[in-house]
């Protein structure tokens, strides 16, 4: 399996030879280094961190690049792609747990209180729905191997926030 940063060059080479940008391919590859750099299983290169550097310069002076452009109905999915991931790190928290990787007697306790509560009255989330995506046939492929073993549970944590924040009836101002 390639790195991300060998895509980024094969990438880099394409657009090159054929003088034309491929931002969807980009923004994937880009994504998946930063995500392997953020959960410690890779460092960031320096060529990629050069070429998001770049395009955050081009966005503060108000230029859109083809890198922050959005791809849009890519994939038809209902959630949004930031949305999608903090699932995904709930669901490698209690594949982690039946693994025994991490130690933990009630994981969807832990889950749901990250997630912002257990409660789905007050907006939080309904144990039903933890257990949906931890059953779910979308999240078959997500396992513990792609993350280091210590990552696991900040990471489920850090998207448990970012979840509460940004997608319960409550951050949508929908709970009663």
């Amino acid at each position: 399996m390639k790195t991300p940063f060998d895509l980024y060059c094969d990438l880099v080479a394409k657009r090159m030879q054929k003088g034309r940008e491929m931002p969807r391919r980009f923004q994937v590859v880009i994504y998946r280094a930063l995500r392997e750099h953020a959960s410690g299983a890779a460092s960031l290169d320096p060529q990629i961190a050069y070429e998001l550097a770049n395009t955050l310069r081009d966005v503060i002076g108000g230029v859109a690049g083809p890198l922050v452009s959005p791809n849009v109905n890519v994939g038809g999915k209902s959630r949004e792609p930031t949305e999608q991931s903090c699932i995904e790190d709930a669901v490698r928290y209690r594949r982690a747990v039946e693994e025994g990787l991490i130690k933990d007697l009630h994981p969807i306790k832990t889950i749901l209180e990250a997630y912002g509560g257990g409660d789905p009255m007050k907006g939080g989330l309904s144990r039903r729905t933890v257990q949906t995506w931890c059953n779910g046939k979308e999240f078959e492929e997500i396992t513990t191997r792609v993350s280091r073993k210590d990552q696991i549970s900040p990471l489920m944590f850090f998207s448990g926030r970012h979840y509460a924040q940004n997608y319960t009836k409550t951050a949508r101002g929908e709970s009663s």
